[in-house]
């Protein structure tokens, strides 16, 4: 596990919101990964389609 920056997380999940309006949860996994450089796995439903910004895998490792 590695820390993420609480003040850094939460701008790039607001950024996150207003770009993609994704749910408050979904948005802060979306900037903790990209802070991450990581991957998010998501479910196979359509949520997700729209971003770029961040690595999506559906399929566990």
């Amino acid at each position: 596990m590695k820390p993420v920056d609480a003040q850094t997380s939460w701008q790039a999940a607001s950024g996150f919101v207003l770009d993609y309006n994704p749910a408050l949860g979904d948005s802060f996994a979306l900037s903790t990964a990209k802070e991450l450089d990581g991957e998010l796995l998501v479910g196979s439903d359509d949520d997700y389609d729209d971003v770029t910004d961040v690595r999506l895998t559906s399929s566990p490792a």
